[in-house]
């Protein structure tokens, strides 16, 4: 009876022992400690960090450990998921090698690209890193050894992950426990310009109203709309998830009926009218049908004349300019005027590359290129 009462009571010793060790181990807190970092910078763990609500991600390595290099190329990118040290977490890279001079730890971190702070022995890494390789928070089984720290102090030793996916799952965790938040990923707004002008004579077009809309269906939604200045440039920032693949740009211009219209473009027509010198561009029957017939007749002389006299001051449609794509030709259609030439541009095409947010302007009537771009 007395072996088994001293052999209970012994196993409950132990088991207390045990209990009160894990806790001891688990509660303690990271050590303070203060470095130069291998651009001349010091930074004290609590009064810089800690105590400032940061999580601090300390990566202990040395500069030709190898399976330290085999993470390296992915610390950066892991960096800038996690704000770049401006959010909730800030990283050190801390070698605990006497040889690691602040040459070395630069050296290293310009041949992985990395940006968050890293010490060597000159800056004191040997020290920090001291109580974390003295057993004191679990065995140190080499490096590399990654330690999250709470800003409460509270440590997350050695945590490790198995593979590179495995281990930087792992440091996520490990930092989310301590109650940081990792930035979220904001798109980046998508930024077109371009610009319209005269096909005759090249010139900037002012006044230009430049639309999205959400499709080329007609009633189709307006996205957003700008209008040229004297330069004829046109400039739209927006973010790309927010405007459908199927949204197209079109151009359009109200301008005055009668710029560029003069006694010459009408004998022009008139030559035309009596074959003897007849159009041989696409572009010539388009700006030549005054009244919307899609044909050319003497009607369309009289149309004209009348936006000449001011008798009129608008056309029926009330089109004074033909804005069509850059890369659009206007089609000779025997002796029709040519319909149905695309007249938008696909926004995806100009946001890939594809397509230039460019189109080019046709005066109603003005056959010979006088009108003024900006009226």
């Amino acid at each position: 009876m007395k072996s088994c009462t001293t052999k209970a009571a012994w196993n409950t010793l132990i088991f207390f022992f045990l209990l009160v060790s894990a806790f001891s181990l688990s509660g303690q807190v990271a050590p303070d400690f203060t470095i130069t970092d291998s651009d001349g910078n010091n930074h004290t763990l609590y009064e810089d960090y800690l105590d400032q609500g940061k999580s601090v991600l300390l990566k202990i390595f040395f500069t030709t450990c190898p399976p330290c290099n085999q993470v390296a190329p992915f610390m950066e990118p892991f960096y800038q998921e996690w704000g770049t040290g401006e959010g909730d977490v800030e990283f050190f890279e801390l070698s605990d090698k006497a040889f690691d001079t602040d040459e070395a730890i630069n050296g290293y971190k310009t041949n992985y690209g990395m940006t968050f702070p890293g010490a060597g022995s000159e800056g004191g890494s040997l020290e920090a890193v001291a109580p974390y390789k003295s057993g004191d928070f679990g065995p140190f089984t080499g490096t590399p050894t990654f330690v999250v720290i709470a800003p409460d102090g509270t440590v997350q030793f050695d945590v490790f992950g198995s593979g590179i996916e495995g281990q930087f799952d792992a440091l996520d965790q490990a930092l989310l426990a301590t109650g940081a938040v990792k930035p979220v990923e904001m798109p980046e707004p998508v930024s077109i310009t371009g610009g319209v002008q005269t096909t005759i004579g090249g010139d900037p077009l002012a006044h230009a109203i430049i639309e999205v809309f959400a499709s080329e269906a007609p009633g189709a939604q307006l996205i957003m709309a700008d209008t040229t200045g004297p330069d004829g440039q046109t400039a739209f920032t927006f973010f790309e998830d927010s405007i459908s693949n199927d949204a197209v740009i079109r151009a359009r211009k109200n301008g005055i009926a009668g710029n560029g219209l003069t006694g010459i473009d009408l004998v022009r027509i008139q030559r035309h009218l009596l074959a003897i010198e007849t159009f041989t561009d696409g572009y010539q029957y388009l700006l030549s049908d005054a009244n919307g017939s899609n044909s050319i007749s003497a009607l369309d002389l009289v149309e004209f004349q009348k936006i000449i006299l001011d008798i009129k001051s608008d056309f029926n449609d009330g089109k004074s300019w033909y804005l069509v794509p850059e890369q659009v030709e206007i089609p000779l259609n025997g002796n029709q005027v040519p319909t149905g030439f695309t007249d938008y541009i696909r926004l995806s095409e100009v946001v890939d590359g594809t397509t230039p947010l460019a189109f080019k302007a046709y005066k109603r009537g003005d056959l010979n290129g006088s009108a003024n771009p900006g009226n």
